[in-house]
């Protein structure tokens, strides 16, 4: 029941990422997704360690875990405080395991693109996404650089979603098309696929 959501451009590449315009209009009008959660792939510069690095990870809308259908195991996942409180990030089994030497880390502060971020959760075992690697995520909140930058038509946006029991994907192309012609009746943009 996981599909991934595009657009398509008569100019482009045949799939576009997806702005935030549009997946909160998604959010808020779609009938056929329990869920949908958009996603940014990142490198994450991390210091504060013994030796800095880049490790991948992700920056993620708050629904990204619940329509992924994972729980945290150690700690918790992100939460509606946490849109308006300092910056939190979730970490992998993995690096729990690599840089904590699976000892405490819930509550501790990693330094991540020069900020500072309490981890909140460990997720579970074997959990993987795309990119399989990925090892660190953190929330976009309304004050995220990404949103404070970017305009709301930029497609820079992944998004992922959990079909309703009795959705099809055909079901939900019509759905989330249908929501994006009516806001094309303002501004042109491309169209919707499942």
């Amino acid at each position: 029941r996981l599909a991934a959501v595009w657009e398509t451009a008569k100019n482009f590449d045949p799939r576009v990422l997806s702005s935030p315009r549009d997946l909160a209009a998604w959010q808020r009008g779609g009938r056929t997704f329990e869920h949908l959660a958009g996603f940014r792939w990142w490198q994450f510069s991390q210091t504060g360690i013994a030796q800095a690095q880049k490790t991948p990870g992700e920056m993620v809308t708050i629904d990204f875990f619940p329509t992924l259908g994972v729980s945290a195991f150690r700690g918790r996942l992100f939460a509606a405080s946490d849109l308006s409180g300092a910056p939190v990030a979730v970490i992998g089994y993995g690096l729990w395991q690599t840089q904590f030497g699976g000892g405490e880390a819930i509550g501790r502060s990693m330094i991540l693109d020069g900020k500072a971020h309490e981890i909140v959760g460990i997720l579970p075992p074997g959990f993987q996404f795309y990119p399989a690697n990925a090892s660190i995520w953190t929330l976009l909140t309304p004050s995220s650089d990404y949103y404070r930058t970017c305009l709301p038509l930029s497609h820079g946006l992944a998004v992922v979603g959990r079909l309703k029991a009795d959705s099809t994907p055909r079901m939900a192309t019509a759905d989330l098309a249908g929501i994006r012609r009516a806001l094309e009746e303002k501004e042109p943009e491309p169209l919707t696929n499942v």
